[in-house]
């Protein structure tokens, strides 16, 4: 049986060629196009223009992707249908530039690829950004099976581990509803790494639980209001080797609800809620984003709230409004970041029966539950659960996307 498009050519799968751009390259593209601009082809007149030496025909760069496409994705049967590019830095005689072509999407009625494209050079400064659109002509035409794609496999199981196994940071994993996630993401084959802020203990109970199913998980503590970037990935770079081929965060953390009016909210407990949310993307983002993109795939998700969509509750201007800053820097991140292979969302519950909300009154939960269509709260368990789908090999277009998690007691549109 012929294997299908989407078999042969998995989204994800990344192909890469690197070729060096010498003076002679210059000259020859020069011969064969005609173009002898002295930007390209006189050393001095280019260094009169602020640059340090003559700078290639930006086309040569696309000559090489032509090859990546025509002999590796999707190789012998490829017809280039369409292409859009940005020039970001430019291309310089002795440059070593490296191309890597992935597959973002693929239609089988059309026979189509759709490729995301990247250029960058020996100190690795991106020098271009591109989406081709490709037709697969041959019906042979495969992935060699002796390329490796940089997709995560989802068919491990838990306890199957390896060196090159796809790690998650979970930032708030000591709680009820960041334990829950890691625990679920555990599962599916991930090695997980707790962070945690002051419960050192819960921490631990959760990377015991993980390891009684087999699963693998360490804690660390992470003060994402006081800690660099620098200090992070230095942490993460003492684990043990299982842990570094780190691909995805979980921001699940909160600082602790204030009820407050107005006139009673000090700028010093608002600061503290947008640290605990908003900088904790921002940081875990920052630590992770270097080796997500070597890979070629990431998964950032971040915990929002139900309380985003119409009229926001009262006394909660902290909470909500650090919520709406961290989905405005899920958006953004999402937007940027997408060429890179890595996703960003948001999953947003309604109230959550944890300990994060022992404070509410329980008739107010109570009343909660009766007003909701499923007649109760959302449980840990239903945000692990939408978040393990997110890392999964099905969420791959899912990007920029604001998720409710409310069994129907709020509906976002």
């Amino acid at each position: 049986m012929t294997a299908s498009l989407a078999d042969r050519f998995p989204v994800g799968h990344t192909e890469t060629l690197t070729h060096r751009v010498s003076e002679a390259v210059i000259d020859r593209f020069e011969a064969f196009s005609g173009d002898n601009n002295p930007l390209h082809m006189n050393t001095e007149y280019a260094r009169s223009k602020g640059y340090s030496d003559r700078v290639a025909h930006g086309v040569t760069s696309l000559a090489w992707l032509s090859a990546l496409i025509g002999t590796r994705l999707p190789g012998y049967g490829a017809l280039w249908r369409s292409l859009r590019v940005d020039w970001l830095q430019p291309v310089f005689a002795g440059d070593e530039v490296t191309l890597s072509a992935r597959v973002e999407a693929v239609s089988a009625e059309h026979r189509m690829l759709t490729l995301a494209v990247s250029a960058s050079n020996q100190a690795g400064i991106t020098l271009l950004r591109a989406t081709a659109e490709v037709s697969v002509l041959d019906e042979q035409a495969r992935v060699s099976a002796s390329s490796v794609s940089t997709r995560p496999d989802r068919s491990r199981t838990a306890g199957q581990h390896t060196e090159t196994q796809e790690t998650i940071l979970v930032l708030g994993g000591s709680g009820a509803i960041g334990s829950a996630i890691a625990e679920q993401l555990a599962g599916q084959g991930f090695s997980i790494v707790i962070g945690y802020h002051a419960n050192e203990d819960k921490a631990n109970q959760a990377c015991e639980r993980i390891a009684h199913n087999k699963g693998n998980a360490r804690s660390l503590r992470v003060d994402v209001a006081k800690m660099s970037v620098e200090d992070l990935q230095n942490q993460l770079d003492e684990l043990p080797a299982e842990f570094q081929r780190r691909a995805g965060l979980v921001v699940a953390g909160s600082s602790p609800l204030l009820f407050h009016a107005p006139e009673q909210i000090s700028f010093e407990e608002m600061e503290t809620m947008w640290r605990s949310n908003v900088r904790a993307l921002w940081l875990g983002y920052h630590a992770l984003r270097e080796r997500m993109t070597e890979n070629g795939w990431g998964r950032v998700v971040a915990l929002g709230t139900s309380a985003l969509v119409g009229t926001p509750p009262a006394r909660n201007a902290a909470y909500v409004s650090a919520k709406s800053g961290l989905w405005g820097l899920v958006k953004s991140l999402a937007l940027e970041a997408a060429n890179d292979g890595t996703t960003f969302n948001m999953i947003s519950p309604n109230m959550v029966e944890t300990d994060y909300v022992r404070h509410v009154p329980k008739r107010v939960k109570m009343v909660e539950a009766s007003k909701n269509p499923r007649r109760r709260l959302a449980q840990p368990e239903d945000v692990a659960s939408l978040a393990a789908y997110l890392f999964s090999r099905e969420a791959d277009f899912i990007n920029g996307c604001n998720l409710p998690l409310t069994g129907g007691g709020v509906m976002f549109g």
